[in-house]
């Protein structure tokens, strides 16, 4: 197998890993505010906004990181194509 391929393997199954080591952190998170909010009783409408809170924090980096990753990805392909 040549070099070029071995290494395109290579980041192929690093994607495939940090696709599912993202998709684990967030299940997890989701998981997580499940556990927490679903405890909290009807007549504590304020836990709704910490709800809110919680998830659009959280997962607000996540999506920058997944943007990061995707600006990466596209700048490698772009080099390819020179």
């Amino acid at each position: 197998m040549s070099d070029q391929k071995q290494r395109l393997k290579l980041k192929r199954s690093t994607a495939k890993l940090w696709f599912v080591i993202s998709a684990s952190i967030c299940a997890v998170w989701v998981l997580l505010g499940v556990v927490l909010f679903s405890q909290s009783t009807n007549d504590n409408f304020w836990t709704l906004g910490e709800l809110g809170d919680y998830f659009g924090g959280g997962l607000g980096g996540l999506a920058i990181l997944a943007i990061l990753y995707t600006a990466r990805i596209q700048a490698e392909q772009l080099e390819m194509q020179r």
